[in-house]
């Protein structure tokens, strides 16, 4: 079954996808019983998961539990609160290993054999990855104080204004890169 953004792409250029190197792996990795993604909108998802993966660094899970523990929120004197430090830290980190992640991942998707459109797209979800990537670290805050209500509720705004977007783009016959930007 081929999504919108991959039949786009067929559209333009059937043999968008293949490589003799990309295709001789995932042939091995089907034999072995792996799913591999075989479209190229599917494979740029895949690919800015796995950076995804790599920028977590664990963080949301410590800071979820550092900051759970007891008296954590009271500021001692005129220093800033253990929490204060924890998140400003996390924050921080993050930052700093998005930046690196996204620079490292813009590299690397320069080498792979892809049509240009399909390495624009990936551009266009590392730098969006940026702001989803900082969001998760937030999260945990609200998870603390007990009111995911409003990560629920901004979390559906957003999902409102992504599918407005992916239907403007989709009336405007825009490319997958601003697809892709809608998603992130």
């Amino acid at each position: 079954m081929q999504t919108p953004g991959s039949s786009f792409l067929h559209e333009r250029n059937p043999n968008l996808h293949t490589s003799v190197e990309i295709e001789s792996v995932a042939g091995y990795l089907r034999a072995g019983g792996e799913a591999i993604p075989n479209e190229p909108a599917d494979k740029i998802s895949a690919y800015l998961g796995f950076l995804a993966a790599l920028a977590d660094f664990g963080l949301y899970l410590y800071v979820v539990r550092e900051i759970s523990l007891p008296a954590g929120d009271l500021p001692k004197g005129d220093k800033p609160s253990r929490n204060y430090k924890i998140i400003s830290n996390a924050l921080g980190l993050r930052l700093t290993m998005a930046v690196i992640i996204m620079v490292i991942g813009a590299l690397i998707a320069l080498t792979l054999p892809y049509e240009p459109i399909v390495k624009k797209a990936m551009f266009v979800g590392i730098m969006a990855f940026l702001f989803v990537s900082l969001n998760q670290v937030l999260v945990g805050i609200f998870q603390k104080h007990l009111v995911q209500y409003l990560v629920v509720l901004s979390e559906a705004i957003g999902r409102i204004v992504n599918l407005c977007l992916v239907y403007f783009f989709i009336r405007e016959t825009l490319s997958v890169p601003y697809f892709i930007l809608a998603l992130a």
